[in-house]
C-alpha cells in the first residue's frame, strides 16, 4: 500500500469516529454557535474562560494570561479548563468569529475521530482486516471511563494516551524523539493530567531503549534534556506557573482508584450495578465493561501460556514500567478494595507534593487501554480470522449492551444537566449591568454553581469579574482579595463602577454611602452603586444596631461545634472599630503535641505588633488599640509561628496546619 492509499485508508476510521460522535452526542453539539449544552459545571467554566480570554489583550511572553477572568486571582487560560491550544489559536481569529462562538463541540468531535484513527493505527500493527480493526475500534471507543469524562471536556483527549501507547508499541519508529516531543507538547497545551500520562510513557520507553541499547547514553541524555526543556518552555508560555500554591495539602488519596475499580460500574452497567463493591463516584469511574470481561475469560488460557514464554524487550519493559507507575499513582497510599482501606504511612511533605495529582484515579485510564489493546492483540494473533471476528463481534455486542445504561439519552447526565444560567431570571442581569466595569462576588470561594451564572451575566455585559470557577487558585491571593473587598465594603470605600454580590454572612459588615442601597435580586444580595430600584428588586435595610463587629477573613478552617481553628501560619480578622478605642477579648484553645508543647501567638493591628503571648493550653487574651481617625475598621492579624498539623505531629492524618482554636470573640 502506497502513502496515498494509506492516507485514504485513514478516512474510514475517521468516519467511524464521526458516526460514534453522532450516535452518542448528536450533531447539534458540533454547532459552534450552540451554547445551551455548555450552560453548566465544567463546561460553562471552560466557555467563560474562553470568552474572557478572546476579549483580553495579548500578553508576552506568557500568551495564556486571562486577567479579566478572576481579577486579582486570575491566572492563565490553563486554569479555566478552556483548552489552551484552541483558545490561543481561535483568539488569533477572534475578530472574525461570531460573538457566541465556541469550539468545544468541534473539539469533542475531533476527540472521537482521532481516538478512532489512532486505535486504527494500533490495530494495524497486528491485522490488516477491515472488519477486525472496525470491531477493535468499537471496543476501544465504548469505554465508560472516557465517555463519562465529557463533563470535563478537555479530558476527552484520550487519543493522546492512545498515541503514547502506539509510540511504545511501534517497532523501529523513525525520529522517535521528535515524535515524543511533539506529543508531549500537544498534551501540555491540552491538559496537565494527560501530559503527565504521556510523560510517563515517554520516560519508560526512553529507559527501555537505553537498557536494550537501542539508544546510546549520549543520545538519551540529549533527548532527555531537549524534551524536558521544551516541556518547561511550553508550560511557561501557556501560563502553568502563574498560580504559585497549586498543590493542595491532603488532596492526594481522596479520588483514588480501588483495587476493584474495573468492576465498579457506578451506573454504567446493567449487570454490575447490582453488585455492591464499595462507594464510587464520577471522578473514580474506571469500569471496564462486560465485553472486556468476556475477552478476559476467552483469552485467559492463552495469556498464561504466553506469560510462560515471556521475554524482556524494549516494548515489554516500557509497558511494564508505564503500567506500574500509573497503577501506583492511581491507587495512592490509600489502598482500597470494597469498603476496606489500607493506609500506608508516607511523609507529609511527599503527600503535599503528590497532592497536585488529587484526581489520581485518572491514571487508571492508560491501564484500561493497555488491557483492552492487549486482549485485542491476543484475540487477533492466537485465532483464525473468522474465529477472531466472531469473538470480537460478541465482545462488542456485550460491551455496548452493558454500558448503554450509562450513555442512553434518557440516563446520560450529559443530556440532563440543569441550565445554571437560567437561575438568574431578573431583567436586571441583562439590562442593569452596563453602567459598571466589574462584578465582584464577596467573599470569593472557588465553587461553581450560581457563581458561574453571575460570571455568564458579567461576560455578556462585558464586565470583568471574580465570579469564576478555576482549576487552581492561590490561597494567599484569595485571602488578600477577600480582605481588600471586605475592608472597602465595611469602610464605605467601595468602587462606584463595581457591582458587588455579597454573601449573607458578610452583609452586616457593609457600610453604605449616602444614596446607595442594597437589594435582593434572584435571592442574591446586590450592592450596585447608584441603583435606586428595579422591577423585582427587593430593598434590604441594614440595622446599625445589628452590625457585625468582626469577620474571619483569611487563614481559618471550617467552623466546628466549639468555634473555629486557625489554618496556616497566619490568620486575619477584620474588626469594626466602635469608637476611638477598640477593645477585643478572645477565648481560645491551643493545638499542642509532643512535637510542639507550646504555641506562640503574635497579635498585630494594621501591621503593628500589639501583643505576643505563649500558650500551652486554653486561655483568654484582651487587646486594645486606638483606632486611627476616620478608620471604621482595623485589620487584626494573628501570626502563629509554631502552628503544625496533626499529621506532622503523628496524631492523625489531618493535614491542616493548626495553632489557635477561636472559641469566642467580643468587640467593645
Amino acid at each position: 500500500m502506497n502513502k496515498y492509499q494509506q492516507r485514504i485508508g485513514y478516512l474510514f476510521p475517521a468516519l467511524l469516529g464521526f458516526a460514534f460522535f453522532w450516535t452518542i452526542f448528536g450533531l447539534n453539539v458540533a454547532n459552534p454557535l450552540q451554547l445551551e449544552w455548555l450552560s453548566h459545571g465544567d463546561m460553562l467554566q471552560g466557555y467563560l474562560g474562553w470568552d474572557y480570554f478572546r476579549h483580553s489583550p495579548w500578553t508576552f511572553p506568557i500568551v495564556g494570561l486571562n486577567p479579566r477572568y478572576g481579577l486579582e486571582i486570575a491566572g492563565s487560560i490553563v486554569y479555566a479548563d478552556a483548552n489552551p491550544l484552541l483558545a490561543v489559536v481561535f483568539k488569533i481569529f477572534s475578530g472574525l468569529l461570531p460573538q457566541n462562538f465556541q469550539y468545544f463541540g468541534l473539539w469533542l468531535l475531533a476527540c472521537c475521530m482521532l481516538s478512532a484513527l489512532v486505535s486504527w493505527k494500533i490495530l494495524s500493527l497486528y491485522t490488516d482486516s477491515l472488519a477486525l480493526r472496525t470491531l477493535g475500534i468499537c471496543l476501544i471507543l465504548f469505554c465508560p471511563a472516557w465517555l463519562n469524562r465529557v463533563g470535563h471536556i478537555n479530558l476527552m483527549a484520550h487519543f493522546l494516551i492512545l498515541l503514547a501507547v502506539y509510540l511504545c508499541l511501534a517497532k523501529d519508529c523513525p525520529r522517535i524523539a521528535l515524535k515524543w516531543g511533539g506529543l508531549i507538547a500537544l498534551a501540555c497545551v491540552t491538559h496537565f493530567y494527560l501530559a503527565m500520562m504521556v510523560l510517563i510513557f515517554w520516560g519508560a520507553q526512553l529507559f527501555a531503549r537505553v537498557w536494550t541499547r537501542k539508544t546510546g547514553y549520549r543520545a538519551a541524555a540529549l533527548e532527555l534534556a531537549c524534551i524536558l526543556a521544551g516541556t518547561y518552555l511550553v508550560l511557561y508560555v501557556f501560563g502553568y506557573f502563574t498560580v504559585k500554591d497549586v498543590s493542595i495539602a491532603g488532596g492526594y488519596g481522596t479520588y483514588n482508584s480501588s483495587l476493584l475499580s474495573p468492576f465498579m460500574s457506578a451506573g454504567w452497567s446493567y449487570l454490575f450495578d447490582r453488585v455492591n463493591l464499595g462507594a464510587g463516584n464520577f471522578e473514580t469511574l474506571n469500569y471496564w465493561g462486560l465485553g472486556v470481561f468476556f475477552l478476559v475469560a476467552i483469552n485467559a488460557r492463552e495469556l498464561f501460556r504466553r506469560l510462560g514464554a515471556f521475554r524482556w524487550g524494549t516494548v515489554s519493559i516500557c509497558l511494564v514500567i508505564s503500567l506500574s507507575v500509573c497503577f501506583v499513582i492511581a491507587t495512592t497510599y490509600n489502598i482500597q478494595w470494597g469498603d476496606r482501606h489500607l493506609v500506608l504511612p508516607l511523609p507529609g511533605r511527599l503527600l503535599d507534593a503528590l497532592s497536585i495529582f488529587r484526581g489520581s484515579s485518572r491514571f487508571y485510564w492508560p491501564i484500561t487501554y493497555l488491557v483492552v489493546i492487549g486482549l485485542l492483540y491476543l484475540t487477533l494473533t492466537s485465532r483464525s480470522k473468522n474465529m477472531a471476528m466472531a469473538i470480537l463481534a460478541v465482545a462488542v455486542v456485550l460491551q455496548v449492551g452493558d454500558i448503554s445504561k450509562g450513555f442512553a439519552k434518557d440516563r446520560f447526565y450529559f443530556f440532563h444537566m440543569p441550565d445554571v444560567t437560567a437561575q438568574l431570571t431578573n431583567g436586571f442581569w441583562r439590562e442593569g449591568l452596563h453602567p459598571y466595569k466589574t462584578l465582584r462576588y464577596v467573599p470569593f470561594t472557588n465553587e461553581c454553581g450560581q457563581r458561574l451564572a453571575l460570571g455568564f451575566a458579567a461576560a455578556k455585559a462585558g464586565l470583568a469579574t471574580n465570579a469564576v470557577c478555576l482549576a487552581r487558585v492561590s490561597n494567599s491571593k484569595v485571602d488578600a482579595m477577600n480582605l481588600s473587598d471586605l475592608e472597602a465594603l465595611a469602610a464605605g470605600r467601595y468602587a462606584s463602577d463595581t457591582l458587588y454580590v455579597i454573601e449573607d454572612k458578610w452583609l452586616d459588615m457593609v457600610s453604605l454611602r449616602p444614596g446607595d442601597r442594597l437589594f435582593k435580586i434572584d435571592g442574591l444580595n446586590v450592592l450596585a452603586p447608584g441603583l435606586q430600584g428595579c422591577a423585582g428588586c427587593i430593598p434590604l435595610t441594614l440595622d446599625s444596631r445589628r452590625q457585625q463587629r468582626y469577620a474571619l477573613v483569611g487563614g481559618w478552617s471550617v467552623p466546628e461545634a466549639f468555634g473555629v481553628w486557625s489554618s496556616g501560619k497566619r490568620s486575619t480578622l477584620l474588626i469594626r472599630n466602635p469608637g476611638p478605642i477598640t477593645q477585643v477579648h478572645l477565648r481560645y484553645r491551643t493545638f499542642l503535641s509532643a512535637k510542639q508543647p507550646q504555641q506562640r501567638f503574635v497579635f498585630k493591628i494594621d501591621g503593628r505588633v500589639l501583643k505576643e503571648i505563649s500558650a500551652n493550653g486554653s486561655g483568654e487574651v484582651s487587646l486594645q488599640w486606638a483606632a486611627p481617625a476616620g478608620e471604621p475598621v482595623s485589620r487584626l492579624t494573628i501570626e502563629l509561628p509554631d502552628a503544625h498539623s496533626p499529621r506532622d505531629a503523628g496524631t492523625s492524618t489531618d493535614s491542616r496546619v493548626l495553632g489557635m482554636g477561636l472559641e469566642e470573640l467580643s468587640v467593645q
